[in-house]
């Protein structure tokens, strides 16, 4: 099993939600290069692609581990508008991309419960 695998068994819910929520706050032309509409961002699929530069740290029986994920998604833009468009669509499409993310995270693990706790991701980078 790979590491990329085994953090997807782990923390799956978490990456979606962390990046659907990062989507949200975005509008068309911060994903697509020369884009002018206003609209959203629709994450259809996030993929963690890879899980790289692993650091373990003990800090007194808890064990920090922090990396990078690389998440691809696939993403489509809709532009606001009040008028359904031809497809019967209320909001009509604006666009489609992949970008690729890379994302640094950290969590604990207790060593003498072995319970995993704190999971974050701290920041994205388009890469």
């Amino acid at each position: 099993m790979k590491e990329v695998d085994i953090f997807d068994k782990l923390f799956r819910d978490d990456v979606q939600t962390f990046f659907q929520q990062f989507f949200k706050k975005k509008e068309p032309s911060d994903i697509i290069e020369n884009c002018s509409e206003t609209g959203f961002v629709h994450p259809i699929k996030i993929e963690t692609k890879e899980v790289k530069d692993i650091c373990c740290d003990d800090d007194n029986g808890i064990i920090i581990i922090t990396g990078k994920i690389v998440v691809q998604c696939e993403v489509e833009v809709r532009e606001y508008n009040s008028n359904y468009d031809i497809a019967g669509d209320k909001y009509r499409f604006a666009g489609d991309c992949n970008p690729i993310y890379e994302a640094p995270f950290s969590f604990e693990i207790d060593i003498d419960t072995r319970k995993i706790e704190n999971f974050t991701i701290n920041s994205i980078i388009q890469v």
